[in-house]
């Protein structure tokens, strides 16, 4: 009877995945688990962007970033490129780029057909940043 109990004992360990040497449990599947995915993917992507080190906003770049449904980037990640390694971050993007667009296929989403613009970049004490938009001129009663 011990011996049953022992290798009942490992078999539900081993379906579990707490065995050594056992096969990993299968990654969460589905919207939600798919959503984070994408979401740690992005945040990879902008962590690679180095917004110090730049003067002047003329040293400073920006490159669109994600898939809206509706179409156009998600946003932009504003980079100083003498201290970042463009190539990786671009790269990083496009994959970010991608699977969004192949997120957004598989779920059929929606989204409001709004462009995101570039945004127009400032220098700040040596770091890249987006200016904040211009604000349409306020009407002044009479």
């Amino acid at each position: 009877m011990n011996v049953r109990v022992r290798l009942l004992a490992a078999a539900v360990l081993a379906a579990l995945g707490a065995v050594p040497g056992s096969a990993a449990p299968p990654a969460p599947t589905g919207y939600r688990a798919e959503a984070a995915a994408l979401s740690r993917l992005m945040e990879e992507a902008r962590a690679l962007a180095r917004p110090a080190g730049c003067a002047t906003a003329g040293q400073c770049r920006a490159v669109p970033i994600g898939a809206r449904p509706c179409g156009g980037p998600r946003g932009y990640v504003v980079y100083c490129p003498l201290a970042t390694d463009e190539s990786a971050l671009r790269r990083k993007i496009a994959e970010a780029t991608d699977a969004e667009r192949a997120f957004n296929r598989k779920w059929r989403l929606l989204s409001p057909c709004v462009w995101a613009s570039e945004p127009r970049l400032v220098a700040v004490d040596g770091i890249c940043r987006a200016a904040p938009p211009a604000r349409p001129p306020r009407a002044v009663p009479r």
